[in-house]
């Protein structure tokens, strides 16, 4: 499996390769901005396109000597949820939460719930506001950083997350 995106377009491009490294399916799904992608999560049968809104932002970047990735408080995070298999970007079903980055997942897979409803679990290390100038010497652990391990549930069958 293989991921890239690109600041030219915002796109995630999504390889699947078997065992023989013959590549099996390609996507190249279409995501919310210019976003900053650094970690991704997968289980048994899905792959999961954290879409989240750390954006690029070059023009205050260059202006207001600032990092060119800024967290967008005011845009919602999204997860898209596809078949590893899946030949078609338009297959991706999309969840939105309240606006946070994630730098790292730490596990995510497949379970029913007591209604036979499909969910698929993600655990990360959430922040909800984030300064990303790394002008401190030790950042992840300023209280601006305030990072958590959370618990999502994405309901496959109902289309709701929390």
């Amino acid at each position: 499996m293989a991921f890239g995106y690109d600041l030219n377009e915002p796109v995630v491009h999504y390889s699947l390769f078997d065992k023989e490294r013959k590549l099996v399916s390609y996507n190249k799904i279409q995501i919310a901005g210019k976003r900053f992608l650094h970690d991704f999560a997968a289980t048994e049968n899905y792959i999961i396109i954290p879409d989240l809104p750390m954006e690029a932002d070059p023009e205050n970047c260059i202006k207001d000597g600032r990092f060119l990735y800024q967290l967008k408080k005011n845009l919602p995070a999204r997860y898209g949820f596809l078949k590893r298999f899946s030949k078609d970007q338009n297959e991706t079903q999309w969840f939105e939460l309240p606006s946070h980055y994630c730098f790292h997942y730490g596990n995510a897979w497949e379970e029913k719930n007591s209604l036979g409803e499909e969910l698929i679990i993600l655990w990360g290390c959430r922040a909800d506001e984030m300064d990303v100038e790394m002008r401190q010497e030790h950042p992840f652990l300023a209280k601006h950083w305030n990072t958590k391990t959370t618990r999502f549930e994405f309901n496959l069958t109902t289309g709701k997350a929390k």
